[in-house]
């Protein structure tokens, strides 16, 4: 009985992962879930209490882990006070979580609008904007720049199969944004 439950609720959340991978968390409903896992409407209540509890249990580990990573390059100060594609591993952290999960990764940066669980994708945006901020002295520019970053992260691990594609196109880019970033200072 035990195994059957898990086995489940594990339907349940692949399922769940597939369509926020897809539609977003916002354009999914718990009805669409429950349906693509085979399970009626009413049973599916028996696993999960609502559709961010889904979303919690799929991605309350990742999002920790994400914020985790993104503290550490933040924290980080280059010794000239310049940002830089290379010190605080930001490439390397952002690849650490393609590996981790790429699929959850995805859904962490762009399909989560509407979640409870998205104030830590938004946590991560606003350190970012302000870190970056502390560079160009621009707010406006710093929101606009850290919007483009994370536009590309998820375009290229949508676009990159390998963690090693996604490494050597993310630095290609991030190479480009710090450049670009240089310009504005």
């Amino acid at each position: 009985m035990r195994q059957k439950r898990a086995e489940i609720r594990n339907r349940i959340l692949h399922v769940a992962l597939t369509a926020f991978l897809e539609r977003g968390f916002r354009n999914t409903t718990t009805r669409e879930i429950s349906h693509a896992a085979g399970v009626s409407y009413g049973n599916m209540y028996k696993y999960f209490a609502s559709k961010d509890e889904i979303l919690d249990e799929l991605m309350g580990d990742f999002a920790s882990m994400a914020l985790r990573s993104s503290r550490a390059f933040l924290d980080h100060e280059h010794p000239d006070g310049r940002p830089s594609a290379e010190h605080g591993g930001l490439v390397e952290g952002l690849t650490s979580l393609y590996r981790a999960d790429r699929s959850r990764m995805i859904v962490f940066f762009s399909r989560m609008d509407g979640a409870n669980l998205d104030a830590k994708r938004v946590e991560m945006v606003e350190a970012i904007e302000q870190h970056t901020e502390r560079y160009v002295r621009r707010r406006l520019m710093a929101r606009i720049l850290t919007r483009n970053l994370i536009h590309a992260l998820v375009t290229i691990a949508k676009e990159c199969p390998t963690a090693e594609e996604f490494h050597e196109e993310l630095a290609v880019y991030v190479a480009y944004h710090f450049a670009g970033v240089e310009r504005i200072r």
